[in-house]
């Protein structure tokens, strides 16, 4: 090999180890990037994750509330319904023991 031919080949071959430096440098960058971004979708993750357990709490603490509230309106409803019941039940005593009465009379 001539000299020129070797000085030709020492060229190529610095040419070709400052490709691959690039080409190690890019890899590195992107290497960088995928971890940056791994990281960032790990804590975007976990402030969803938050958000959601503060929704469902939220949500929960409501429909609490509103079944507390329904049970007391049907605790109140019941009591009218007995109320209301055992008048109609004096009403219809009452009723049957005027009947009787007429009975004898007409008897």
């Amino acid at each position: 090999m001539s000299s020129e031919e070797q000085s030709r080949l020492e060229i190529t071959l610095e040419d070709m180890n400052g490709k691959f430096d690039l080409l190690l440098e890019g890899h590195t960058s992107l290497e960088n990037m995928v971890t940056d971004h791994r990281a960032e979708t790990r804590q975007d993750k976990q402030e969803l994750l938050s958000l959601i357990k503060t929704v469902h709490d939220s949500l929960d603490a409501k429909i609490d509330g509103v079944e507390q509230r329904l049970d007391a309106k049907i605790d109140g409803v019941r009591d009218e319904l007995k109320e209301d019941i055992h008048a109609v039940g004096e009403k219809v005593e009452g009723h049957e023991d005027r009947i009787a009465q007429l009975e004898k009379k007409a008897a």
